[in-house]
């Protein structure tokens, strides 16, 4: 399965630690080592348990805390993925000696390193998942032709998108909402806000990520960023939020 880790961390979060999403564009994983805490959204709570490894879904507003005086261990990762896993969370027991456990070890170590390793050990750890996790969500060949469209080409109308697959437009709509949750479009612009991350990361300026991603200027973009993450790109740029699980 195609990932690639945005980013990472192992360690035991601060008492004032809190993760909110407001429906993201990549998948958090929690490899849960100890601490109280609990995952709220709109349909409830659900808490924690040592040894779990949770995947938590995308384009979901959600958000996560701790108790300060049980806090949260936690080896994490943030996936961009080809496609969603998931559109509610993935609870998946680790045992003792068990190959995930020993992929997860390995990731650990590669994270200290800060290697190349990360990304295909994510993709190792989805693989030896893949029976605990819900069908694909671009199971369907029309849909995986769709994702690859918009993939080479984030700009790419609905017009030619329905071409390909020889249906309406708003019939290639409805099916592409039915499958992933949102629109092509809303896709799209998810894919270039996730682009847009990793190269303000890299220490690319607002306007050099602009012009990069076609956009027509960095007003534009700022407010699309600000749009679909609830701040700006330029404070993205100063605090490097994906530091932080």
């Amino acid at each position: 399965m195609k990932a690639s880790v945005l980013a990472y961390g192992d360690y035991t979060c601060p008492g004032d630690w809190c993760s909110y999403d407001d429906g993201g564009t990549f998948h958090k994983v929690y490899y849960v080592r100890g601490g109280d805490v609990v995952y709220h959204d709109a349909d409830g709570e659900i808490r924690l348990i040592k040894n779990h490894l949770y995947i938590f879904p995308m384009y979901r507003k959600y958000h996560i805390t701790h108790n300060p005086q049980d806090p949260f261990q936690v080896l994490w990762m943030h996936l961009d993925c080809y496609h969603p896993i998931t559109f509610k969370v993935v609870d998946v027991p680790i045992a003792a000696g068990s190959i995930e456990e020993k992929i997860l070890c390995v990731l650990s170590a590669a994270m200290e390193e800060r290697g190349k390793l990360l990304s295909p050990l994510s993709e190792a750890l989805l693989d030896a998942l893949e029976d605990s996790l819900p069908e694909s969500a671009a199971a369907d060949e029309r849909i995986n032709r769709l994702l690859a469209m918009i993939n080479q080409d984030t700009f790419i109308s609905n017009e030619e998108l329905a071409k390909s697959v020889s249906y309406t437009t708003s019939y290639m709509i409805r099916l592409f909402r039915r499958h992933m949750g949102i629109t092509p479009q809303q896709y799209a612009i998810h894919l270039r806000i996730n682009k847009a991350k990793k190269l303000l990361s890299e220490g690319k300026r607002v306007s050099e990520t602009a012009e990069i991603l076609r956009f027509s200027d960095a007003n534009v973009f700022s407010r699309d960023f600000s749009r679909i993450c609830g701040y700006p790109p330029s404070e993205f740029k100063r605090q490097r939020m994906w530091g932080n699980a």
